[in-house]
Order: structure tokens, then sequence, then C-alpha cells
């Protein structure tokens, strides 16, 4: 079971291997991206069109195209922001059990305890950058694809 949606998931995914590859030169095409990230190519489209979409990467078009993400977009861009883009912010305030009148005044029996991880779980999200990751990714010590893998 994951905490994020397949599309969350697979936007960080994407996000940071298109980063960590780019240093400013080389664009990546949808196959490239896909290949290396082990996401089926027509998901990573849909993925890398709505990300380009929300403004959160870039993508020129043409032989010398591609999709890229500057290294000061990916300072500011947050993993917050990525989930929050592809699903919205509703999971930052929903019950773990899928109460809809659960709230402080009325808590389900698992409120108050998860209230307190999911406030912490927003904050490492909020202050995780796109960069940080990608660069973590860069040092060969961790991977982005679905099977375990070294870093291309």
């Amino acid at each position: 079971m994951s905490f994020l949606s397949a599309a969350s998931e697979t936007a960080l995914r994407l996000l940071i291997y298109v980063h960590a590859s780019y240093e400013g030169k080389t664009k990546l095409n949808v196959q490239e991206i896909a290949l290396a990230t082990d996401t089926p190519t027509a998901y990573a489209a849909k993925v890398l069109q709505i990300l380009t979409r929300k403004g959160l990467m870039s993508s020129t078009r043409g032989p010398h195209g591609g999709f890229y993400l500057e290294e000061e977009q990916a300072k500011r861009l947050t993993a917050y922001d990525v989930i929050v883009a592809m699903d919205g912010a509703s999971m930052f305030g929903t019950c773990l059990l899928g109460l809809k009148d659960c709230s402080a005044s009325r808590p389900c029996p698992m409120h108050d305890d998860f209230t307190q991880i999911r406030r912490r779980f927003e904050t490492a999200l909020r202050q995780t950058t796109i960069h940080m990751l990608a660069a973590r990714y860069a040092t060969g010590t961790c991977f982005v694809t679905l099977l375990a893998t070294e870093p291309k």
C-alpha cells in the first residue's frame, strides 16, 4: 500500500530523473524518460503533459525538443507542490478512516494520531525540493525506477 497516488508517485519519479539528467544541456524525450524510470510510455507522456501544463516543468517541441527542469525551477519546486498539482490538497485534510464528519470536535479513533502524522508529513514535503531529491539520486546511492536497479 502506498500513501501517495500512482500519479503523484510517478510525477515525483519523473521530475527527479529529468532534473538529475538535464544539467542544462540535454532535453529528454518521453521514451527516454519512460525507459529510464520503468514507466509505461503512454502514462509517462500523460504525467509529463500535466506537469508541463501546470508549469512545474518545461518542454520544447522539435528535433532538439524534450522535457527539462531548470535548476532554479527545481530549487523552488517542492514535493508538496507536485502532489497538490497531481491530486489536490485534500489528502492533507481527510480522515484516515474516510469518515466525512471527522473533526477535532467529533474525532474518529485515529484522528489525533493521524493529524500529527499528516502535519509532519506535509512539513517534510514542503521542505523537500525536487533539486534536493535529484541531487540524492545523482549520487548513485538511491534509485527512481520501480525495480531496484542502478541509476544510469
